[in-house]
Protein backbone atom coordinates (compact mmCIF):
# COMPACT_ATOMS: atom_id res chain seq x y z
CA UNK A 1 0.00 0.00 0.00
CA UNK A 2 1.38 3.39 -0.95
CA UNK A 3 1.95 5.87 1.88
CA UNK A 4 0.45 8.59 -0.31
CA UNK A 5 -2.84 6.72 -0.61
CA UNK A 6 -2.95 5.02 2.80
CA UNK A 7 -6.35 5.19 4.40
CA UNK A 8 -6.17 6.96 7.74
CA UNK A 9 -7.06 4.76 10.71
CA UNK A 10 -9.69 7.30 11.79
CA UNK A 11 -11.67 6.77 8.56
CA UNK A 12 -11.59 2.99 8.95
CA UNK A 13 -12.41 3.19 12.65
CA UNK A 14 -15.43 5.47 12.25
CA UNK A 15 -16.82 3.46 9.33
CA UNK A 16 -16.52 0.06 11.04
CA UNK A 17 -17.89 1.37 14.34
CA UNK A 18 -20.90 2.83 12.50
CA UNK A 19 -21.54 -0.39 10.56
CA UNK A 20 -21.48 -2.48 13.76
CA UNK A 21 -23.76 -0.10 15.60
CA UNK A 22 -26.22 0.00 12.70
CA UNK A 23 -26.24 -3.62 11.54
CA UNK A 24 -25.55 -5.53 14.78
CA UNK A 25 -26.38 -3.07 17.59
CA UNK A 26 -22.96 -3.72 19.09
CA UNK A 27 -19.66 -1.96 19.61
CA UNK A 28 -16.43 -2.59 17.72
CA UNK A 29 -13.43 -1.35 19.73
CA UNK A 30 -10.55 -0.23 17.51
CA UNK A 31 -7.23 -1.89 18.40
CA UNK A 32 -5.02 -0.64 15.56
CA UNK A 33 -2.44 -3.03 14.13
CA UNK A 34 -2.86 -6.42 15.74
CA UNK A 35 -2.74 -10.13 15.14
CA UNK A 36 -5.88 -12.13 14.59
CA UNK A 37 -5.22 -15.58 15.99
CA UNK A 38 -7.20 -18.76 15.64
CA UNK A 39 -9.61 -20.01 13.03
CA UNK A 40 -11.12 -17.29 10.88
CA UNK A 41 -13.02 -16.63 7.67
CA UNK A 42 -11.91 -14.11 5.07
CA UNK A 43 -13.43 -12.47 2.02
CA UNK A 44 -12.58 -9.52 -0.17
CA UNK A 45 -14.36 -6.83 -2.13
CA UNK A 46 -12.67 -5.21 -5.10
CA UNK A 47 -13.32 -1.54 -5.77
CA UNK A 48 -12.65 0.83 -8.62
CA UNK A 49 -13.39 4.43 -9.48
CA UNK A 50 -11.44 7.40 -8.12
CA UNK A 51 -9.02 4.82 -6.69
CA UNK A 52 -8.89 1.06 -7.25
CA UNK A 53 -8.01 -1.67 -4.82
CA UNK A 54 -9.15 -4.51 -2.62
CA UNK A 55 -10.91 -4.40 0.76
CA UNK A 56 -10.14 -7.58 2.72
CA UNK A 57 -12.07 -8.67 5.80
CA UNK A 58 -11.09 -11.48 8.16
CA UNK A 59 -13.45 -12.46 10.97
CA UNK A 60 -12.97 -15.05 13.71
CA UNK A 61 -15.27 -18.05 13.38
CA UNK A 62 -17.02 -17.22 16.64
CA UNK A 63 -17.63 -13.60 15.66
CA UNK A 64 -18.89 -14.66 12.20
CA UNK A 65 -21.42 -17.01 13.79
CA UNK A 66 -22.47 -14.32 16.27
CA UNK A 67 -22.86 -11.71 13.52
CA UNK A 68 -25.12 -14.06 11.55
CA UNK A 69 -27.22 -14.91 14.60
CA UNK A 70 -27.60 -11.24 15.57
CA UNK A 71 -28.43 -10.08 12.06
CA UNK A 72 -30.97 -12.87 11.49
CA UNK A 73 -32.44 -12.65 15.02
CA UNK A 74 -31.55 -16.28 15.74
CA UNK A 75 -30.00 -17.94 18.74
CA UNK A 76 -26.26 -18.65 18.58
CA UNK A 77 -25.74 -22.03 16.94
CA UNK A 78 -28.97 -21.86 14.91
CA UNK A 79 -27.32 -20.42 11.81
CA UNK A 80 -26.27 -22.49 8.83
CA UNK A 81 -22.85 -22.21 7.19
CA UNK A 82 -24.57 -20.61 4.19
CA UNK A 83 -26.15 -17.94 6.40
CA UNK A 84 -22.82 -17.20 8.08
CA UNK A 85 -21.17 -16.84 4.67
CA UNK A 86 -23.90 -14.52 3.39
CA UNK A 87 -23.71 -12.27 6.46
CA UNK A 88 -19.91 -11.99 6.41
CA UNK A 89 -20.05 -11.10 2.70
CA UNK A 90 -22.78 -8.53 3.33
CA UNK A 91 -20.72 -7.02 6.14
CA UNK A 92 -17.67 -6.83 3.85
CA UNK A 93 -19.68 -5.09 1.15
CA UNK A 94 -21.24 -2.54 3.53
CA UNK A 95 -17.95 -1.98 5.39
CA UNK A 96 -16.10 -1.40 2.11
CA UNK A 97 -18.60 1.24 0.97
CA UNK A 98 -18.69 2.92 4.38
CA UNK A 99 -14.90 3.03 4.64
CA UNK A 100 -14.40 4.42 1.14
CA UNK A 101 -17.10 7.03 1.85
CA UNK A 102 -15.44 8.05 5.11
CA UNK A 103 -12.04 8.23 3.40
CA UNK A 104 -13.16 10.10 0.30
CA UNK A 105 -16.53 11.79 0.87
CA UNK A 106 -18.16 12.42 -2.48
CA UNK A 107 -15.80 9.97 -4.17
CA UNK A 108 -16.98 7.83 -7.04
CA UNK A 109 -16.48 4.12 -6.31
CA UNK A 110 -17.88 0.86 -7.60
CA UNK A 111 -17.63 -2.23 -5.41
CA UNK A 112 -17.53 -5.77 -6.77
CA UNK A 113 -19.47 -8.71 -5.41
CA UNK A 114 -17.59 -10.10 -2.37
CA UNK A 115 -15.38 -13.07 -3.14
CA UNK A 116 -15.96 -16.54 -1.74
CA UNK A 117 -15.62 -16.97 1.99
CA UNK A 118 -12.36 -18.76 2.72
CA UNK A 119 -11.19 -20.41 5.91
CA UNK A 120 -7.95 -18.91 7.18
CA UNK A 121 -6.35 -20.76 10.07
CA UNK A 122 -3.28 -18.50 10.23
CA UNK A 123 -4.66 -15.04 9.67
CA UNK A 124 -1.62 -13.15 11.00
CA UNK A 125 -1.23 -9.40 11.54
CA UNK A 126 -3.49 -6.75 10.01
CA UNK A 127 -3.29 -2.94 9.94
CA UNK A 128 -6.85 -2.30 11.17
CA UNK A 129 -8.16 -4.60 13.91
CA UNK A 130 -11.21 -4.47 16.14
CA UNK A 131 -12.51 -6.32 19.16
CA UNK A 132 -16.23 -6.97 19.13
CA UNK A 133 -16.30 -9.76 21.71
CA UNK A 134 -14.03 -7.93 24.17
CA UNK A 135 -11.53 -10.80 24.04
CA UNK A 136 -8.87 -9.38 21.73
CA UNK A 137 -8.88 -8.93 17.98
CA UNK A 138 -11.67 -10.84 16.24
CA UNK A 139 -12.19 -8.62 13.17
CA UNK A 140 -9.42 -7.50 10.83
CA UNK A 141 -9.40 -5.21 7.80
CA UNK A 142 -6.69 -4.83 5.18
CA UNK A 143 -7.09 -2.34 2.33
CA UNK A 144 -4.82 -2.60 -0.66
CA UNK A 145 -4.69 0.39 -2.97
CA UNK A 146 -3.48 -0.25 -6.51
Amino acid sequence: MSDVQAIAPGAVRSAIEQVFQTMYFSEAAYLGRAELGGAAFGTSVGFSGDVSGEFRVTVSESLASGMAADFLALEPGETSPEQVEAIVKEFANVACGATLGAWRPGGNFHCSVPGPLERDSDAGEFPYCFSVSGNGADLAIDIRIQ
